[in-house]
């Protein structure tokens, strides 16, 4: 029903059984007959004034086996929903978010695999509408459907249950199965053919599956469900067997990092297809800039036109970049957008008019989180993050892609089988690098990038190494068991002409110290390069210690590394590493201090370039324990990457700090800070605000109106016809 192959076999199959062959109608041809057909019935008694011809029969059963099959011919020709741009309802013509989603159902139904979509979406997309409407199809074509539909409250699920009634409202009597059971807000049954809609919220104290077992499922703000993990984890997923049928769709906005609805969303796009490690459901990022119809609205701009000579900001013009790179990069957005698309000057105009209004407001966070270009972004922290939302914003939108991304392979008694590289994603273009005869990495695909893939266990190359450069590698080891993840973090050293550039990243929470070797290795010896007297510089290495290191270290040196930090407390009155005892980080809580503080500030005063969203995601979710009095990452969120980042910072400036100030050398955030501060003295102040970002409800009762007459009951049923 939602894929054109698998409707044409369905049709096929139906004409053979109705004796003719289902003929496709216009609009306006539907719209006409369905004026003609309610002629026929009198309002008062709602019967017919006569029988129906022969004619009338054979197009009523040619619509309803059209509309059974094919999705998109119902949703076009007899599902009304309410535009609150023109104030009435109008026939549905689905949008681009809702065409990508339908696109997801369609390769669903095609693999003969349960629909299970964990959708994040910005707001105002309009998938609530089309999910709701799947619903109603499901329930009114197929018999046997037990739908469950409902959001975080009880007004919530009420407001989208009307969607569904204010559609049948506006269908043609013979479209519509027999109701036979009604609660406003709570239940639709349609008894004759075993189907029901029933309406659940977020703040119930019984579990959402009670009773009959749902084949269709679609939650509203998930992340404000009261209990998620029982109601919808532990009841409604165990509760729906997996088959062809199963119809299961959660979607929200983001919430904030620790919460259920983010892990749900880690765990899904770590494991999307992984064969070993199968995902609960599929995750599908929807960014703002899919809504070319809201974003803006065309009211929007004849209110806020776009400047005669206006030229984006170099802000705008990075996250317009980024988008750009998204779309390439997303199987699931590429179809749907114009070859080498580029974000159109309309949508760039207001992402950047909408920034300056919320910069002004101090509301950056909620900016950050609504128009932002990827799913890494928008998930923010339960309490205030130690940098601001607009140093995230300048680093997320100068961040470039990896140049290129290892996965590696070698001797299973070093690299456990799951730790090897998924060959479906290896990029064939490109020639695998082999490492001492005895590691292969292999460039994988940037497919999705960065919201759609999967970091973990892969080495992520920001900048490739160049002759002269001094380079080093910071290590935060872990146990390998899920948690913390095991982190590496290679940065050129800053220079009188260049800052310091964070250019290479691994991380992964399934790789623990006695593990980590072989990548830590292999990293090592791509930025081990010539100085300018043509001898080849190790990359200095810092491993902390005291966290299971000591064997990550040892290991090191076997292979023939010795160019470690060299333990020396700070506080001693003569420095000289030359004259350290001990080698590798031990993690004492004066030195986490230092490495803590130090990263913080040249981050805060941009002399660093960093490139990796999720450093960036730990940077937002670092906080200050008031308790601790220390600084750490946020509740159920991690600061691997930038303890492993920190502590070689640390270790290359350490005896010399003012060396990580480069003379001539800008970052890419300073030339943002520059343009900034150039829009601040020059930004156009005609034209009226833009309106702040809210939850605007698909179906505003405010605005509903009840046209006579009712589609309970009160209609002649076609089944009785027929």
């Amino acid at each position: 029903m939602y894929s054109a192959k698998v409707t044409a076999q369905q049709l096929e199959r139906e004409a053979k059984k109705a004796g003719f062959a289902p003929t496709y109608h216009t609009v306006d041809e539907v719209a006409a007959f369905n004026d003609y057909i309610g002629s026929l019935v009198d309002k008062k008694t709602s019967k017919l004034l006569r029988p129906l011809s022969e004619t009338d029969k054979r197009w009523i059963k040619n619509e309803r086996l059209l509309s059974k099959w094919d999705f998109k011919y119902w949703l076009s020709r007899y599902h009304f929903i309410f535009d609150p741009m023109t104030n009435t309802y109008v026939r549905m013509n689905p949008n681009c978010a809702q065409d990508i989603m339908i696109d997801i159902f369609a390769d669903c139904e095609e693999k003969k695999i349960p629909i299970r979509v964990q959708n994040l979406k910005a707001r105002r997309l309009g998938v609530t509408t089309l999910m709701e409407a799947a619903a109603q199809h499901r329930t009114m074509f197929h018999p046997n459907t037990r739908a469950v539909v409902g959001s975080s409250t009880p007004d919530k699920s009420s407001d989208m249950i009307m969607m569904v009634e204010d559609s049948m409202k506006r269908h043609p009597w013979f479209m519509l199965p027999e109701v036979t059971g009604y609660n406003t807000g709570e239940m639709i049954r349609f008894g004759k053919i075993g189907s029901e809609i029933n309406i659940k919220h977020g703040a119930m104290k019984t579990d959402i599956a009670r009773g009959k077992t749902p084949t269709f499922a679609h939650l509203s703000e998930c992340f404000e469900w009261a209990n998620p993990d029982m109601d919808i984890d532990a009841a409604l997923m165990v509760a729906m067997l997996p088959s062809p049928q199963t119809f299961i769709a959660l979607e929200s906005t983001a919430g904030v990092i620790g919460d259920w609805w983010n892990k749900l969303w880690n765990y899904n796009k770590a494991h999307w297809g992984n064969e070993l490690s199968p995902e609960r459901m599929m995750p599908v990022f929807l960014p703002w800039y899919v809504g070319r119809d809201i974003y803006p609205t065309p009211t929007e701009l004849r209110s806020r036109p776009v400047p005669k000579g206006w030229t984006p900001s170099s802000l705008t013009q990075s996250h317009a970049q980024k988008a750009k790179e998204y779309v390439e990069n997303s199987p699931i957005l590429k179809p749907h957008f114009p070859n080498n698309w580029t974000m159109p000057r309309e949508q760039m105009w207001y992402w950047e008019y909408t920034r300056n209004y919320y910069k002004e407001s101090g509301e950056l966070n909620t900016f950050l989180r609504e128009l932002c270009s990827n799913d890494v972004e928008c998930f923010s922290s339960r309490y205030s993050s130690v940098f601001d939302a607009e140093v995230i914003m300048n680093y997320s939108n100068s961040a470039s892609q990896p140049a290129i991304v290892y996965a590696l392979d070698g001797p299973e008694d070093e690299i456990r089988r799951e730790l090897k590289p998924d060959f479906r994603d290896v990029d064939s273009n490109l020639k695998p690098r082999v490492i001492d005869k005895r590691y292969t990495l292999y460039p994988m695909k940037l497919t999705g990038y960065p919201s759609m893939f999967n970091p973990e266990g892969k080495i992520l190359i920001y900048e490739l190494p160049e002759k002269g450069n001094v380079y080093g590698i910071g290590a935060d080891t872990s146990k390998g068991m899920g948690q913390d993840s095991s982190a590496l973090e290679c940065i050129r050293k800053a220079t009188i002409d260049k800052v310091a550039r964070q250019v290479a990243e691994f991380a992964s929470p399934y790789i623990s110290a006695a593990d980590l070797p072989p990548w830590l290795h292999c990293m090592a010896r791509i930025y081990s390069v010539p100085d300018q007297e043509g001898n080849v510089r190790q990359p200095k290495v810092v491993i902390e210690t005291n966290n299971g290191g000591d064997a990550t270290q040892l290991a090191m040196r076997k292979l023939g590394w010795s160019n470690f930090h060299n333990w020396v407390r700070l506080d001693k009155k003569v420095l000289r590493e030359d004259k350290a005892n001990f080698i590798g980080f031990t993690m004492v809580e004066w030195a986490r201090d230092l490495v803590v503080n130090g990263l913080i500030k040249t981050l805060k005063d941009s002399l660093i370039d960093i490139d990796s969203p999720w450093l960036l995601q730990e940077m937002a979710h670092l906080e200050k324990n008031e308790e601790k009095l220390r600084i750490e990452a946020a509740l159920n969120a991690h600061d691997d990457r930038f303890m492993a980042l920190g502590m070689i910072l640390l270790s290359l400036h350490a005896m010399n700090w003012d060396s990580i100030k480069s003379v001539y050398g800008k970052s890419k955030v300073q030339r943002v800070d520059e343009e900034e501060e150039r829009i601040d003295k020059t930004y156009p102040t005609q034209g009226t605000m833009p309106v702040k970002i809210e939850a605007i409800p698909d179906f505003p009762q405010q605005y509903a109106y009840q046209p006579e007459g009712s589609w309970q009951g009160t209609a002649p049923s076609f089944e009785r016809l027929w």
